[in-house]
């Protein structure tokens, strides 16, 4: 699960529901820093409020997960990158940058699209 420590997001071990805690924003996450995992993931789901068939999202405006997919993409082994969201949340176009980082599979309602830069 993810856990934000200072200005970054890392993700953590998940054992139980009673042993999270509410994190900066409100979100659940694991309760302790030593629960950081020192594995690469192999699929990432990240949260968003909008993306184009690209796979350029428009996240919450922290930049969290961005930082995070780009260490985990600069690894050896790029994991999966999966958004899913609402079909009506698909749009034509998601303005992006150079350090954003695109998704690579929307899953909505309506089924899976696999995003091509």
């Amino acid at each position: 699960l993810p856990v934000v420590e200072d200005d970054r997001l890392r993700h953590g071990r998940f054992s139980n529901e009673g042993a999270l805690k509410a994190g900066a924003y409100g979100q659940l996450e694991p309760q302790t820093s030593s629960r950081r995992l020192p594995v690469q993931p192999q699929v990432i789901l990240v949260p968003g409020l909008a993306a184009d068939r690209h796979g350029n999202r428009l996240g919450y405006g922290g930049g969290y997960y961005d930082r995070f997919l780009g260490e985990c993409t600069a690894a050896d082994a790029r994991p999966l990158i999966v958004m899913p969201l609402l079909q009506k949340l698909v749009v034509e176009e998601v303005p992006h940058g150079a350090m954003d980082e695109p998704v690579d599979l929307l899953i909505t309602e309506h089924g899976m699209h696999h995003c091509h830069g």
